[in-house]
């Protein structure tokens, strides 16, 4: 997809009317097509040559087939999340059922394979129906969607790339100086710590598409100055909750949920709770700053500065202390807070963030407050999902309550603030 979403829905978001919407649209999607068939040409050419688990990679070509369809960034650009998110949990919904319907035992990995490609495909394939009700296709000349797309989508793959390697470099270099039992460990752990994650990274796409279409407002710089704080503020405050909450419950909802074998993890998660808040404000910063105002240069270098330190930081946690799945956590945590120092450097040229990331801290210790309250209800020798549920429950109230008090008493004191402001002046 090189970098077609994060370009599709800034360029269809900046659009000013209904027939440069068009235009652009068919320009952008023609490129698409032609990348897409030249990744599904090169896949099959792979596999055909390496001829390793051929079978299970042919199911799973669904997954790059579905690139053909995907044009969610033009529902993120409008703004129109309902469609996107009412279709994924639909697909999502029935993902599950049949995985639990027809996934009884390991002979039944193809199937598995095939319901997880297949819904990718089928989530994809179903937005063409809006689409084509849209009439948004119009002839367009091929040299001039390459001469006005191709460069832009490239600069913005080339830090989606530089992640991508950093990303899966960590797993590799786990795998290739370690145990597999230590992938597994690092794997599930980061699955674990990545749904809230998930969960975050789509509010990054809400905003940029709205920091993109405030772009040809008049004040735009305010706004989105404004934008950006209030984001950094609410989002971060909603990250600690998440990150506090896993961390929370990980002793008894780990064992819980992989069964036996997979204590370790429990420390993983909590190192990797700390990931996911460093990345959630690396995002805010990424997808409402830097891409929007086309600082991609910027982003690759930060970029690729977190890759050359995970690099490092890997291989000697690994190599000379072998330290394993902890390791490589580290060294994933090390370089996730390189990349956000560098961000924030340069977004504090433009903008003045430093104010709403250290009030977002604040979160923090109410964080913290409810960490100890929920590890104290973990003592409780009760049935495993009860205490999971009165966990989760009592954990997520306290969060609440004591974030609306710590609200209430900051607004009232800013008001008392400005209105003896006021008063002196007169």
């Amino acid at each position: 997809m090189l970098g077609f979403t994060n370009y599709g829905t800034r360029t269809i978001a900046m659009c000013k009317n209904n027939e440069e919407e068009r235009k652009k649209f068919s320009e952008i999607y023609l490129l698409q097509i032609s990348c897409s068939a030249i990744s599904i040409l090169l896949f099959l050419i792979t596999i055909s040559l390496l001829k390793i688990n051929i079978y299970y990679m042919l199911l799973q070509s669904l997954m790059i087939f579905s690139c053909l369809f995907d044009v969610t960034w033009y529902f993120f650009g409008k703004e129109d999340y309902k469609s996107t998110v009412i279709r994924n949990v639909i697909i999502k919904i029935i993902t599950i059922i049949a995985i639990l319907l027809f996934i009884k035992q390991k002979s039944d990995l193809p199937i598995y394979i095939l319901i997880m490609s297949g819904s990718t495909f089928i989530s994809q394939f179903i937005l063409w129906i809006i689409i084509k009700e849209k009439r948004l296709f119009i002839r367009v000349n091929f040299k001039n969607a390459i001469k006005n797309h191709l460069k832009e989508v490239v600069l913005l793959f080339i830090p989606l790339l530089a992640m991508s390697v950093y990303h899966i470099m960590d797993k590799t270099m786990l795998g290739l100086l370690s145990t597999n039992r230590q992938s597994g460990l690092y794997y599930n752990s980061d699955k674990i710590a990545s749904i809230p994650f998930g969960i975050l990274n789509g509010l990054g796409i809400v905003l940029l598409s709205k920091a993109s279409s405030i772009q040809k407002e008049e004040k735009s710089y305010k706004k989105n100055e404004q934008l950006l704080n209030l984001s950094i503020y609410s989002i971060m405050g909603a990250c600690y909750a998440l990150s506090f909450g896993i961390a929370s419950i990980s002793k008894d909802f780990i064992p819980f949920f992989f069964g036996k074998g997979y204590d370790e993890c429990i420390v993983l998660v909590k190192y990797f709770t700390i990931i996911i808040s460093i990345k959630c404000l690396s995002n805010i910063l990424r997808m409402q700053f830097m891409i929007p105002f086309k600082k991609e240069k910027e982003l690759t270098f930060c970029v690729t500065i977190g890759a050359i330190v995970n690099l490092i930081i890997n291989f000697v946690l690994l190599y000379y202390f072998k330290m394993g799945a902890l390791g490589t956590t580290i060294g994933t945590l090390i370089s996730e807070f390189v990349v956000l120092i560098f961000q924030i450097i340069i977004t504090c040229k433009t903008y003045n963030i430093i104010k709403s990331i250290i009030k977002s801290f604040n979160f923090i210790f109410i964080g913290i407050i409810m960490y100890y309250v929920v590890k104290l209800i973990s003592t409780i020798d009760i049935n495993i999902v009860a205490k999971l549920l009165i966990e989760i429950s009592i954990g997520g109230i306290i969060y609440i309550f004591i974030s609306y008090i710590y609200l209430k008493l900051t607004n009232s004191i800013l008001l008392t603030y400005l209105n003896i402001n006021r008063r002196v002046k007169k």
